[in-house]
């Protein structure tokens, strides 16, 4: 008796198992069944940038209404009242099962929107009419994104699945209450970030899945309406629409990206129409030893080239390739401050011409005025001063010595007939001399004077900067150093509350 209870209990627990192996069998083959060929729909898409060319206008995309497109986004509407905007795909859809996911942005100054946005899959394209800015009584499937609560159950905003056979017309009363497939609802208007929709029709099946916008992500979708036997056109087009009434948001559409789903190809069709492509051994060798040589020849040319073109920065490392942000900021204040050394120091220049200037014109006629010689076009004047005054003295040393010579020889009786007449001319060219010499001074204290008071001839002033300019000018560097530093410090700050 026990060893047929233990038979038994084992026969139980095999049939268990090949129970367990049957259904997980089954459940691979319907997931293999349900998987499908996912491709990108460029005509039935749109996403910035340069989303719109020079005349705003999107391709593959017709724009109506109030409707702008710009480089980044479509705005349907504005925040401005009783507008509408619409914008449908030129071309039907080529598949029956498809998935839409549409980024959004739905905002508004007041606490309370209207009208809303709608997404549309129908048979036709629609017109601009009272069902949130399209025509009613359409053909295939809406999805409304509805901000105002007409019917005041305060279940706004909500998010409305319809489908139409050009038989129904939407009720503005009750929201559609009765007339929905399902519905959620949603918060949509002035969130953080943009929020995302995905819809998705496969084998009769509906889903809406809706994304908040709380986080920047491309996951995170909850899960709104799910229906089965969904009868949709098999072809259609794509649209999208808004309006506003009394109260007006911006509904601004900033991606729609279009999927077509298709059923994979049975096991025994897959290859069906291709005829395979087989080499014989000899062709297969004579491929690998052509591609070998071609390798070879690759990399001797490689070679050859790396050695007629030796790579200057070999062994640098990445260090000397790329300057750090700490270097770029160091090296550019370094910059300015050479600047501001190089504007100081031709001032400094300037200011020493003129003080020399100055202190040379003030010297007396009887001292000599001792500077560096200069190439300063301003100091012409001056250098002609001082070479008269040397020249002046010269030749009074000069006749001093021959008025000298003319009287020790009047004394000593040696004189010739003339002499009086010599003794004359001489006296004469002293007068004259000293004449010179009284001009000369004068001169002198003249130019003394105007250096004193600044007005110094010859000297060019619109060339040089006054002191409490040149002042102005380092406080004015010194405050726009102190304020780089702050403004990067506040970036830094700013900079480390993301990490």
């Amino acid at each position: 008796e026990n060893n047929v209870q233990k038979l038994g209990g084992v026969a139980r627990m095999a049939m268990a198992t090949c129970l367990l192996l049957f259904l997980f069998s089954l459940a691979c083959v319907y997931s293999a069944s349900d998987s499908q060929h996912r491709r990108f729909e460029y005509k039935q898409s749109f996403k910035g940038p340069h989303l719109c060319d020079q005349r705003g206008r999107v391709f593959f995309w017709s724009l109506g209404g109030h409707a702008l497109a710009s480089d980044d986004q479509v705005r349907i509407t504005a925040s401005l009242r009783s507008q509408k905007g619409w914008m449908w795909t030129k071309m039907k859809t080529t598949y029956k099962n498809w998935e839409v996911e549409i980024t959004f942005r739905v905002s508004g100054r007041a606490r309370v929107g209207a009208d809303g946005l709608a997404f549309w899959y129908t048979a036709e394209v629609g017109q601009e009419g009272p069902v949130f800015g399209s025509s009613d009584m359409w053909d295939g499937l809406g999805v409304f994104f509805d901000s105002f609560d007409n019917d005041g159950q305060q279940n706004n905003p909500y998010i409305l699945v319809m489908t139409n056979n050009r038989t129904v017309s939407y009720d503005h009363a009750s929201d559609g209450a009765e007339q929905q497939l399902g519905g959620c609802l949603r918060d949509f208007r002035n969130r953080p970030h943009p929020v995302k929709a995905k819809i998705r029709y496969y084998k009769g099946t509906l889903s809406v899945y809706f994304n908040s916008g709380v986080v920047v992500s491309d996951e995170g979708y909850d899960l709104c309406v799910e229906k089965e036997n969904v009868v949709l056109p098999d072809r259609g087009y794509f649209g999208l629409s808004a309006a506003t009434g009394g109260l007006a948001d911006d509904h601004d559409v900033i991606a729609f990206k279009t999927m077509s789903l298709e059923a994979p190809l049975p096991e025994d069709r897959k290859d069906e129409g291709e005829e395979p492509v087989t080499l014989s051994e000899s062709e297969l060798e004579k491929l690998n030893q052509e591609f070998e040589q071609y390798s070879k020849s690759f990399e001797e040319q490689k070679e050859t080239y790396s050695k007629e073109h030796p790579d200057p920065y070999e062994g640098y490392g990445d260090k000397f390739l790329a300057e750090s942000v700490e270097e770029r900021n160091l090296n550019q204040i370094m910059q300015g401050q050479t600047d501001i050394l190089t504007v100081v120091r031709d001032l400094s220049v300037k200011f020493e011409h003129l003080r020399d200037d100055v202190q040379r014109k003030s010297v007396p006629s009887g001292q000599a005025a001792v500077r560096p010689a200069s190439h300063d076009p301003s100091d012409a004047m001056g250098t002609e001063l001082h070479t008269l005054i040397q020249q002046q003295k010269t030749i009074m040393h000069k006749l001093e010595g021959i008025e000298s010579l003319q009287r020790h020889q009047a004394a000593s009786g040696q004189q010739q007939g003339g002499s009086s007449d010599l003794t004359a001319h001489v006296g004469s060219l002293i007068e004259t001399v000293r004449n010179v010499q009284q001009s000369v001074d004068t001169l002198t204290t003249q130019v003394t004077n105007q250096g004193v008071q600044g007005q110094s001839p010859g000297v060019d002033a619109s060339g040089c900067i006054p002191l409490i300019y040149f002042g102005l000018f380092v406080c004015g560097q010194v405050v726009m150093f102190i304020a780089y530093l702050v403004y990067k410090h506040k970036k830094d700050t700013a900079a480390k509350k993301f990490f």
